[in-house]
């Protein structure tokens, strides 16, 4: 899957009506198309593979939960989720002594997609030990403002359009172009030359 993809519009709606009409296992639809992208981004964004598992097994858990009472608004359920994870991310920096333990209260029917994301794990956590250069990218992009860092990581690992950035941060177009140009700049400005922050942005969107 393309991670600029997404599923329709209608198919997500259609979705969304069997899920509230008591059809969870549809579910899993949701889950197996956005778990990856979810699960990378979180691990741009921390760090750490274990902690970026356990924080996107609590944005599926939350989003599960929701669904029963979302409203459909012409935002996409893609946005939504991305929109749940920062939420997740904002409180795991307000508090990281937090532990998150991702397989209690799991509904009955959400184990067996929880315990097949464990191998999902494993394989992601080898891309990072395969990946040198992570850590020095990891360094740059820390030194960002937390919003940077979030519009950067949104646009270069999550591969989210602008429109769908703005849905997720729940900021305006312009607004998110206008993060994205300071970003850079800032990047700049710690004496980064142009060839290596595209190398980093490349990065980003290519192993992670």
């Amino acid at each position: 899957m393309s991670e600029n993809s997404d599923i329709s519009f209608s198919r997500q709606r259609h979705i969304l009506a069997q899920f509230q009409s008591g059809n969870t296992e549809i579910f899993s639809e949701l889950y197996n198309f956005y778990y990856e992208p979810i699960l990378k981004y979180m691990a741009r964004r921390v760090g750490n593979v274990h902690i970026a598992y356990d924080l996107t097994s609590e944005v599926f858990l939350k989003a599960f939960d929701a669904l029963k009472t979302f409203r459909w608004q012409e935002v996409s359920l893609k946005s939504w989720l991305y929109r749940i994870a920062n939420n997740k991310l904002k409180n795991y920096y307000r508090d990281q002594r937090v532990i998150i333990h991702p397989f209690e209260n799991v509904p009955e029917e959400f184990h067996g997609i929880a315990h097949d994301a464990l191998d999902e794990l494993r394989e992601a956590e080898e891309v990072f030990e395969r990946c040198e250069q992570s850590q020095k990218v990891n360094e740059y992009v820390a030194k960002l403002k937390p919003q940077y860092q979030q519009a950067v990581s949104l646009r270069y690992s999550a591969g989210l359009s602008y429109k769908e950035i703005a849905e997720a941060m729940q900021i305006t177009d312009s607004a998110v172009k206008s993060l994205l140009h300071r970003a850079h700049k800032k990047l700049r400005v710690m004496g980064l030359s142009a060839t290596l922050i595209i190398f980093i942005l490349f990065f980003l969107s290519y192993f992670l």
